[in-house]
């Protein structure tokens, strides 16, 4: 008796994320991973690549191109899921990189959060094994800590269940974050438990709770020719040759992906020393709008018009609207958001600063009018629209609730809800 692979196609409803954010967040500890930040609440049916695993008791499947993820397994004598494989793709804002997706198992490495590689293709192949069982081998590199970890999903002859062997490897020679952690999907009809033995853990939050780039071999420096839009150079080996990049005469391009390392290096006055010597030369909108994070006053907003000029985006807009509100020109900041709704009138983000920017003129009966028709997706800016609608019922003595459509429910004590169900 052996176990079996199969690889194939299925098509589930999905609800997609796009709009990769091309601007460097140095600041943040995600880099140098972008985010994207485009989810939606409107489907599309998409095939997936589904590796699956089984012999006569258990199947158990793979997602490739979601992180590698176990999608759901499958006990064949009683019929039933023991791993929750979900019925749809829905990403949402949860990650690291923004998407996240529910179901399966997901594997994590790195620092705290749900991995940059979570729900994108990563590596893998598939064995036939000598003793008859069959194993998928699913890996990434991990750029935020210069790892590379792979996990083998494992499937015996005969066995009842699957198991993991995780393999993790620092080749950069320095101390990296030593942070791994899965977690497992159940369903929660019939009102489960779950039982582990232990006196701690570790929290949400980390905390423990009792119970040879850019030059070539030849010294070229190709990447220095094309847009730096994506650019995202992180590497501390990297920091003498964008170093002496910078200082030769290979134009703006050098100087500002050198700023951007160090940036994230967090040597802010040197970085901004490199960005101010390239003038209004450079061609490219993402470098105004990293530079004017760098500044501020007129000096800002003078990068934020230049970026706008060169290649208008909503995320320009948002940045500007940031400026008016800091600056407390709450006139020009709800301009500038009716502005950019305009012409992104989908976008929450803006939606949110035109609600925020109607908080803070003392519009508040048509800061509510306005959100009353907006719809925020659950975990993206739930927060930010709530915070906003109860400030205004507060400011007008109105009881405080929580409109669906902005994306998060009335709070609930669990011991009220263990009575209701």
């Amino acid at each position: 008796m052996k176990a079996k692979i199969e690889i194939s196609e299925e098509t589930f409803r999905t609800y997609p994320f796009s709009d990769p954010d091309p601007i460097p967040a140095t600041a943040e500890r995600r880099y140098p991973y972008f985010r994207y930040d485009g989810s939606t609440d409107v489907a599309e049916d998409r095939a997936w690549k589904i590796v699956t695993l089984e012999n006569d008791r258990i199947a158990v499947k793979i997602l490739p191109e979601v992180g590698g993820k176990v999608w759901g397994a499958h006990d064949k004598v009683s019929g039933r899921d023991f791993i929750y494989a979900n019925h749809v793709m829905k990403f949402r804002d949860i990650a690291l990189r923004g998407p996240w997706l529910s179901g399966g198992i997901e594997f994590n490495f790195g620092i705290i959060g749900h991995s940059p590689s979570t729900s994108t293709p990563i590596d893998w192949f598939t064995r036939e094994n000598g003793d008859g069982s069959v194993s998928c081998f699913v890996a990434s590199d991990e750029y935020i800590t210069r790892t590379r970890w792979q996990v083998e999903v494992r499937l015996g002859a005969d066995a009842d269940e699957f198991e993991t062997r995780v393999a993790w490897y620092n080749s950069s020679g320095l101390p990296a974050p030593y942070y791994h952690w899965m977690n497992a999907a159940y369903s929660l009809r019939h009102d489960p438990e779950f039982l582990f033995p232990g006196v701690a853990a570790v929290g949400h939050e980390g905390e423990i709770v009792t119970r040879t780039w850019p030059l070539d071999a030849k010294g070229r420096a190709p990447a220095l020719g094309g847009p730096v839009a994506g650019v995202f150079p992180f590497r501390r080996e990297s920091r003498p040759a964008l170093e002496a990049a910078a200082a030769s005469d290979v134009g703006w391009k050098a100087r500002y992906l050198c700023a951007v390392l160090l940036g994230f290096f967090r040597a802010r006055a040197a970085a901004s020393t490199l960005l101010e010597s390239c003038g209004n030369i450079p061609d490219e909108a993402v470098f105004y709008v990293y530079r004017a994070r760098m500044r501020q006053g007129a000096a800002r907003l003078a990068d934020l018009m230049r970026a706008r000029e060169i290649g208008d985006s909503w995320r320009i807009g948002r940045d500007m609207i940031t400026h008016y509100e800091a600056a407390g020109d709450f006139g020009k900041m709800l301009e500038c958001a009716k502005d950019y709704l305009d012409r992104f009138p989908e976008k929450n983000p803006l939606q949110i600063a035109y609600a925020r920017a109607l908080q803070n003129l003392g519009r508040h009966r048509e800061c509510m009018a306005y959100l009353e028709g907006v719809k925020i997706l659950p975990s993206e800016h739930r927060d930010s629209a709530t915070d906003i609608w109860q400030a205004c019922q507060t400011a007008l003595g109105l009881p405080l609730t929580w409109p669906e459509n902005l994306g998060k429910g009335e709070p609930y004590h669990y011991g009220e809800w263990r009575q209701k169900g």
